[in-house]
């Protein structure tokens, strides 16, 4: 490997391993030498721990000693190495390692746990996550599709998954579109007995290598597509957004099309890209590895085809929140000039929040306008204030009394549930708001007839500032409850929200926390059994709502614990103050 091909890995390794150590090693030193710039690559990844040189000519120093002690120096200051085990939870782990066997029933791990007298299921679950973490076993005790195969031996699985994407037959003849039967031939009958070739495949499914195609027994692996682009036709007058990356792992584009695949136009998909369609609109995504970015071009109807390019963007946002050192700029083509490079996007915004309307961008002579480049791809209004009626509210109507309503020019979403309470908290915060000029952007003022709610929902996840009015009903409630994963799948969760918490919401202790927990656990499982007494080529759409359900049940604790950490002010001292503290704090966020 030269330097070039070892910078891409690096950047790689930094993308998906933030700061882990890194040994780079130089194999055959009997025929040539590491030629590398150690210093310079040293200096730009520090994580970088030693550079050495290996041989297997044992007449000759071959370094590999050297390698063992660096390894093992490296591992013995990785974090929770020390970390001591109750006796107990250590025999599990022996009991398991000396077992020669791939895989086995989650019900014997759980006898073997009882066996050295760990009986309560959440211990057997805590043991289970850090042998899982550490990876001595795997285990997806939280995926219905997975939990009831316990791996023994990890590379089994990575074994079974490799022997699909490397299969020729399947590449050549085929073209990625895997029929459940073809595992009969391309799996060994006795490592990979049938009843585990859909726990093979339903691996992949998780891990957004593949989806379902027409039935349970068809499936598409997107890395195993064709590389030649077909005619996927006209892209002129077109929304234009763009993805530019410092290392663009394949990936991500193959994850794109497995999330969205039921929105694929007419099977137009290859290796590094796909059409979509929805609402009359149509999308080509495209990735060039090349030049280290991704490409997304939207037609159709000018009033919503936006909400087609918001939903691709809220799918690539969430591929990169899960990979923790990726570079992903934002960009807007200006395709009238085809020549002038692709204008930076939070660049645009950080203007149109200044209300600077036009703008030069480098090798034109002419000003852009900034609101109508902006226009196509994100929601900006300007909307006339609305004088209030505060004689609905006479106890502080007239206490509260202020001049003239400001123009509005800012926008705060605001996330809660349709309940009585949680409703009239919300209008009395929105009145407040918009009395100090700031826009509040909610589901019944925005959401027209037939608008996508769920594109609608990613957009508050995505916004700067969220008011969470935390209730009971949102914290049962799988709309609300996915409204809080976007915002917290966004980042800087603690700092976007700003939570009013109502009293039956009971977050405060630990008891009253669990009961939500068991009552996601209780969805999950009803859903699980409806969906098994169904054909499996008629659950389309029914895994996503488990797949959500799951995914709050194993996140609500994090969320929660953020949110009761808070100094959330009482509803009472909201209303009294007509939200003056939570207006200061907004406000100083808006002008960050």
């Amino acid at each position: 490997m030269n330097q070039i091909g070892l910078l891409y890995w690096l950047k790689i390794l930094q993308s998906f391993g933030k700061d882990s150590p890194v040994i780079i090693v130089g194999n055959k030193a009997d025929q040539h030498i590491l030629d590398i710039d150690q210093r310079g690559l040293q200096k730009k990844y520090p994580q970088i721990k030693g550079f050495y040189e290996t041989a297997c000519n044992r007449e000759l120093k071959n370094g590999i000693p050297e390698l063992e002690a660096k390894i093992i120096q490296e591992i013995s200051q990785l974090e929770h190495i020390d970390d001591i085990l109750p006796l107990p939870w250590f025999n599990v782990k022996q009991g398991l390692e000396k077992l020669d066997r791939d895989f086995i029933p989650y019900r014997d791990y759980e006898k073997l746990c009882e066996d050295q007298g760990i009986k309560k299921e959440d211990s057997q679950r805590v043991l289970i996550r850090l042998l899982h973490d550490l990876g001595i076993v795997l285990n997806f005790h939280d995926d219905p599709r997975l939990e009831n195969t316990h791996v023994l031996n990890p590379e089994w699985v990575t074994n079974g998954v490799y022997k699909l994407l490397n299969d020729a037959e399947l590449i050549r003849d085929y073209h990625g579109i895997l029929q459940l039967t073809m595992l009969n031939r391309i799996l060994d009958r006795q490592r990979y007995p049938k009843d585990k070739h859909l726990f093979i495949v339903d691996m992949m499914r998780k891990f957004e290598l593949c989806f379902n195609f027409d039935t349970d027994e068809k499936f598409l692996i997107p890395d195993l597509l064709p590389k030649n682009e077909p005619d996927t036709g006209n892209w002129d007058n077109t929304l234009a957004f763009e993805y530019h990356y410092d290392v663009l792992p394949g990936s991500i584009i193959s994850r794109l099309i497995v999330r969205m695949n039921q929105w694929i136009s007419q099977q137009t998909y290859w290796r590094s890209g796909v059409v979509l369609a929805k609402e009359g609109n149509r999308a080509l995504v495209k990735s060039d590895r090349e030049d280290r970015k991704i490409m997304i071009r939207v037609t159709g109807k000018e009033d919503t085809r936006r909400n087609l390019l918001t939903a691709i963007r809220s799918h690539f946002d969430y591929i990169h929140s899960t990979i923790p050192g990726i570079k992903a700029e934002e960009k807007v083509p200006l395709l009238n000039y085809p020549d002038i490079p692709p204008v930076d996007y939070q660049w645009l915004l950080a203007l149109d929040r200044k209300n600077i309307e036009t703008t030069f961008i480098p090798g034109l002579t002419e000003e852009i306008d900034i609101r109508k480049l902006l226009s196509g791809i994100s929601s900006i209004k300007q909307k006339q204030i609305l004088y209030l009626d505060r004689s609905k509210h006479d106890s502080y109507s007239e206490r509260t009394r202020k001049p003239a309503p400001k123009p509005m020019t800012k926008e705060v979403f605001i996330s809660y549930s349709w309940a009585t309470e949680s409703k009239e908290i919300t209008d009395r915060l929105d009145e407040a708001f918009q009395a100090q000029g700031i826009e509040i952007i909610r589901d019944k003022k925005e959401l027209g007839y037939k608008d996508r709610i769920k594109a609608f929902m990613e957009r508050i996840g995505r916004g700067k500032c969220v008011i969470v009015v935390i209730s009971k009903a949102y914290l049962e409630s799988e709309n609300c409850m996915f409204e809080l994963l976007q915002i917290a799948k966004n980042g800087q969760f603690s700092d976007r929200i700003f939570p009013i918490v109502l009293s039956d919401a009971k977050i405060f202790k630990s008891k009253d926390r669990i009961k939500y927990i068991q009552h996601w656990e209780q969805e999950i499982k009803e859903l699980d059994t409806a969906m098994k007494s169904v054909d499996n080529a008629n659950l389309q759409g029914f895994r996503e709502d488990i797949d959500l359900y799951t995914e709050i049940r194993n996140i609500f604790s994090g969320l929660v614990n953020v949110i009761k950490d808070m100094n959330v002010l009482t509803t009472n001292i909201h209303l009294e103050s007509e939200f003056s503290a939570m207006i200061e704090a907004v406000t100083a966020k808006l002008e960050e």
